[in-house]
């Protein structure tokens, strides 16, 4: 056993995240002392899946059983919670926010705490982890050099992959994220939604869709993004292109200023990949950009 598994480890927050790098942890042979939370119920919850765990509804019980705190609170808490507590000396402190750097945990740091921060690049909704939940996932890690080492070894005993991202380049990190989840999930939803201009509901447009973001999402895993463009832009089709401004300007003009960011940059990836040449992009930017002058005639 190596000298992190032998570290006694609490979370501060029991919510999604907390579900599953807790338990997961827990499953890789470390020990998670303490669970807590200002709603007892979900501390109490999530720390019956963990052998000798102890719910509680005081914060500061955590950070004076363990040596290895997590604080899994909502990022806009963080800093809050790091003020509210007396933190014992040479005490490790980790927050798991994607967005903030390590200056949220000033407070800790300034009662002799060593600060850190790790982030799974991974969406959660709840669900209860084990050993396996992790595996394959980057994190993103920062902290000073002891910390730093001990982060690199809890990350590869969970099966994941550790990379440094300084605090400057924090937001484009988050973005970065952003953009494959919370940004993906928004055009399946709005892409879904075309559908009920179709006479369908939303959920028939998202089952009708499924299995094409499935394959998408497998043909860039075995392809990458250039290798998986389809679509009238990486063909030239400057026609369809046409109609589906058009159809944008008559059933659904809030979808415009989406499909023309999604159409410029697909412009340049396929221009980029050789899928259309210049004077082809040129025009589909032309018409993209001038698309009042489309008058929807096929």
């Amino acid at each position: 056993m190596n000298l992190v598994t032998e570290r006694r480890i609490g979370f501060i927050g029991a919510g999604k995240a907390a579900n599953v790098i807790a338990t997961a942890l827990h499953d890789c042979g470390y020990t998670i002392s303490s669970i807590s939370s200002r709603d007892i119920s979900s501390a109490t919850s999530l720390s019956d899946h963990i052998l000798d765990c102890i719910p509680s509804s005081n914060i500061q019980d955590t950070a004076t059983e363990c040596n290895i705190v997590f604080i899994t609170t909502p990022d806009d808490a963080i800093l809050s919670v790091a003020k509210s507590i007396i933190w014992k000396s040479k005490c490790i402190v980790i927050h798991c926010s994607g967005s903030k750097t390590l200056e949220v945990l000033n407070p800790a740091r300034d009662q002799g705490a060593q600060i850190g921060s790790l982030h799974p690049v991974q969406t959660f909704s709840g669900e209860i982890g084990n050993k396996e939940s992790l595996k394959g996932v980057t994190f993103a890690i920062d902290g000073e050099d002891d910390v730093l080492d001990i982060l690199r070894q809890l990350v590869l005993d969970l099966g994941g992959f550790p990379v440094k991202i300084s605090p400057e380049l924090r937001p484009l990190y988050h973005l970065s994220a952003f953009l494959a989840c919370g940004g993906l999930v928004t055009l399946v939803s709005k892409a879904s939604s075309l559908w009920e201009s179709m006479g369908y509901n939303d959920s028939t447009g998202l089952q009708s869709l499924l299995p094409l973001i499935k394959k998408t999402i497998e043909n860039i895993e075995a392809k990458g993004t250039y290798g998986s463009m389809t679509g009238p832009v990486n063909r030239g089709d400057i026609g369809t292109i046409a109609e589906h401004i058009s159809a944008i300007r008559k059933q659904s003009p809030d979808t415009m200023d989406i499909y023309k960011s999604i159409s410029k940059y697909a412009t340049k990836l396929s221009s980029q990949n050789g899928g259309i040449d210049y004077n082809t992009s040129q025009q589909i930017i032309d018409l993209i950009e001038n698309d009042s002058k489309i008058t929807g005639e096929s």
